[in-house]
């Protein structure tokens, strides 16, 4: 099941990419494409519809990126942060004279 779940969370991260590459910054989208002002998209633009698919694809990312998370995570033993662990004391090496 943990793989499954990295393989979705691995394309939900191309699909970000690529999402994020389409969208414009100052210009319209159909210039990119060779064609005039909003002539790819109908006269609202692509901006709204690029936004709500970025919008759910990061919440995808999210949901598998805990789920994974939540499923591969190793039961804590009592001494898990390094906080808790205490460093070996040693004695310091005599000076022969």
């Amino acid at each position: 099941m943990p793989n499954i779940i990295l393989a979705i969370h691995l394309f939900i991260c191309l699909l970000i990419i690529l999402v994020v590459l389409f969208q414009s910054g100052k210009e319209d989208m159909g210039i990119i494409f060779g064609g005039s002002n909003n002539s790819v998209f109908g006269s609202s633009g692509a901006g709204k519809l690029l936004f709500k698919i970025t919008s759910f694809l990061a919440i995808l990312f999210i949901v598998t990126s805990l789920s994974y998370t939540m499923l591969t995570k190793t039961p804590s033993d009592s001494k898990s942060s390094i906080i808790d662990v205490q460093i070996e004391k040693t004695d310091p090496v005599e000076k022969k004279n």
